[in-house]
């Protein structure tokens, strides 16, 4: 992973609680002003849509996590997770009370410029969960449970975060005041938001780690003696 010019993708990190599947339809504009109606998905499928011109939106997977596209076993995960957080073009969080995301959330901020192109998403809610199947109401009532439960975590990190809003949000971790709600986003105002924390969405997050730094991983080598081999 050391070939700066390798293409850009993006790390999705999240709690085993998020991403129930619902019967929400969400109807994503493009650019072009084709306008694409999508059954069913979650918040995580829509901002994969939104990121893929750019690069593709991976998770990891194990028993720790759901399946995603990087599967490891336990005693692998936070190897893997350190070198995906460190060289992801920008890193998404979907928060919940588990070890693992508490510990990986403890990396990211502490390293500004980890930090810097780390983003936390707010998931949305709206009427036709709350009116519909057990499924959809159960997906609402966690999403906004485990909101105040990020609030709370978040807090002593990263400054004030906003109370819940059924729009949802993406927010930066770096300057929380810079948000979009999740509701009605588009692939601009994602971008847009991106380029505003200086996130390059052609590269991998790495280009920015002088090799003679030390490395984000807190190993006291530098970085070209570590990961960036």
């Amino acid at each position: 992973m050391n070939d700066h010019s390798e293409k850009a993708f993006f790390l999705y990190l999240r709690s085993r609680l998020g991403d129930l599947k619902t019967t929400e339809k969400w109807t994503l504009e493009e650019e072009s002003g084709r306008v694409q109606q999508i059954d069913g998905a979650t918040p995580k499928v829509v901002l994969a849509k939104l990121l893929k011109p750019a690069g593709q939106l991976i998770e990891i997977g194990g028993k720790h996590l759901s399946l995603g596209r990087v599967t490891v076993s336990d005693a692998k995960w936070w190897e893997a997770a350190v070198r995906l957080m460190i060289f992801s073009t920008a890193i998404f969080l979907n928060s919940g009370p588990t070890e693992s995301f508490a510990r990986e959330v403890e990396f990211i901020v502490g390293n500004k410029k980890l930090l810097r192109r780390a983003f936390l998403l707010m998931e949305p809610t709206d009427e036709t969960m709350s009116a519909g199947r057990y499924r959809d109401q159960q997906a609402a009532k966690n999403r906004q449970e485990r909101w105040e439960t990020t609030r709370a975590f978040f807090g002593s990190h990263c400054g004030k975060l906003p109370p819940y809003d059924h729009r949802g949000a993406i927010i930066s971790l770096f300057s929380p005041d810079l948000r979009e709600p999740f509701v009605g986003i588009s692939r601009y105002k994602l971008y847009e938001m991106m380029h505003e924390m200086y996130v390059d969405l052609t590269k991998r997050g790495s280009y920015d780690l002088a090799p003679g730094e030390l490395c984000p991983c807190n190993s006291g080598k530098t970085f070209q003696d570590c990961h960036q081999r």
